[in-house]
């Protein structure tokens, strides 16, 4: 199981991440700006391929985007 937390400097929701696909074992999403988010994973570790994510415990990860005022 894995959850979206949403824009962590913003105090954004889930709203601001658009979720355009989903397997078993992946997500892949939309962002409206470039900006740390959070995630949380039931189980593993969140990975990305050219994202570093910042592990806070108990399941949740913090994604390490720079800010950007473009889609991502």
């Amino acid at each position: 199981m894995i959850a979206v937390i949403g824009l962590v400097k913003k105090y954004l929701s889930p709203a601001s991440l658009e979720a355009d696909s989903t397997a078993k074992s992946k997500l892949v999403i939309k962002l409206a700006e470039s900006d740390p988010f959070a995630i949380w994973c039931a189980h593993g570790k969140a990975a990305a391929k050219g994202i570093s994510f910042e592990d806070r415990a108990n399941g949740l990860f913090i994604a390490q985007l720079p800010v950007k005022k473009e889609k991502l």
